[in-house]
């Protein structure tokens, strides 16, 4: 920080103290919400490998998870971010956005659903290119002044999560348990030094190399071979990454994982989903109008958009829920999500 706070100093001590603790994270939320305010925060984790997870979604709207859930993280900007460009940051929704289509579908659809107007996220990178996700979420928007003031701290943040990820890990190996605050504490796993001499496995792994003596064999052969980095089994995705210089218990080597959950779905732009949503169903101006409910505009902004009147805009909506066989907008953005989900 470049200007010090007496009141820093001690939720900063106790962050420390808590390395390697699950409360870790809300921790350092806590802190992140003492520097600016928010109404809302939420605690995430980013993968390349499956969709996004909430990690702490108390104030969220259940319905607004589902939704996320359901294929809107395809939207997310931050998914994007860190799936194109992996850099631990601390960003805005309309900073990680790679598009202003995109940007303007978020902020118009997602946020307003989730009773908010503007998030900052902080991005905190863990082992298999994955990333632990702070936001601060609220109304109004975040000043730029207020973004500097987390930009400040993030050094700090940074290097005591490198420190939190590096002790959990270890302490699983110590203690011959996964515990719950490490990101992979749901998979089975299995830690090599740099010359791939076995040094741990946990007890998921224990267990799922008894029911298939094929998992040991899989690793060494990822192990084996530089450019492969993950194989598939009917146990689920195994993967391979290298573990940093200065990791404790093992520098320099590598730790496999056995993921079972269903892949992620690639980010994609507004546009992309459109090409083919019920296409041949519609005619060109009833699929502008679709277009438009699902980038968040109402009646009167879309006959403005389109230079029609509101009366068309509802005769042609009235129309659509025929062809569509729906009687609300709500179910528009379910027939959506459920294209997103295939697409």
């Amino acid at each position: 920080m470049k200007k010090a706070d007496n009141n820093m100093y001690e939720p900063l001590g106790e962050l420390a103290r808590l390395i390697g603790s699950p409360a870790f994270y809300t921790a350092m939320m806590n802190i992140a919400t003492s520097i600016v305010e928010s109404e809302m925060n939420i605690i995430m984790l980013y993968s390349h490998r499956s969709a996004p997870i909430y990690i702490n979604c108390e104030t969220v709207p259940e319905p607004v998870v589902e939704m996320y859930n359901s294929g809107y993280y395809r939207f997310d900007p931050f998914y994007h971010y860190w799936r194109e460009r992996g850099i631990p940051a601390v960003l805005s929704a309309r900073e990680a956005s790679p598009s202003k289509e995109l940007t303007r579908n978020h902020f118009l659809t997602f946020l307003p659903s989730a009773g908010i107007n503007d998030e900052i996220g902080i991005l905190l990178p863990t082992i298999g290119n994955s990333a632990v996700g702070l936001f601060l979420e609220r109304h109004n928007s975040f000043t730029e002044a207020e973004k500097e003031k987390i930009r400040e701290i993030f050094p700090l943040f940074l290097g005591l999560h490198m420190a939190h990820q590096k002790l959990s890990l270890s302490a699983d190996t110590e203690q011959h348990k996964q515990t719950h605050h490490f990101h992979m504490a749901n998979h089975a796993y299995k830690i090599y030094d740099q010359s791939g001499v076995a040094l741990f496995e946990n007890e998921d792994w224990h267990n799922k190399k008894a029911e298939s003596n094929q998992l040991d064999e899989n690793a060494k052969l990822l192990l084996s071979q530089e450019k492969q980095q993950s194989l598939t089994m009917p146990a689920g995705e195994l993967y391979i990454d290298k573990l940093a210089d200065d990791f404790p218990f093992a520098p320099g080597g590598w730790i496999c994982s056995l993921h079972h959950e269903e892949k992620a779905l690639p980010p994609i732009s507004f546009n992309e989903a459109m090409n083919d949503f019920l296409s041949g169903l519609l005619t060109p101006r009833e699929r502008q109008i679709i277009e438009l409910i699902l980038a968040g505009y109402p009646s009167s902004k879309i006959a403005e958009k389109l230079a029609i009147s509101i009366g068309n805009v509802k005769n042609h909506r009235k129309r659509i829920y025929v062809k569509m066989d729906i009687t609300t907008e709500r179910e528009i953005f379910l027939q959506f999500l459920e294209h997103l989900s295939t697409t």
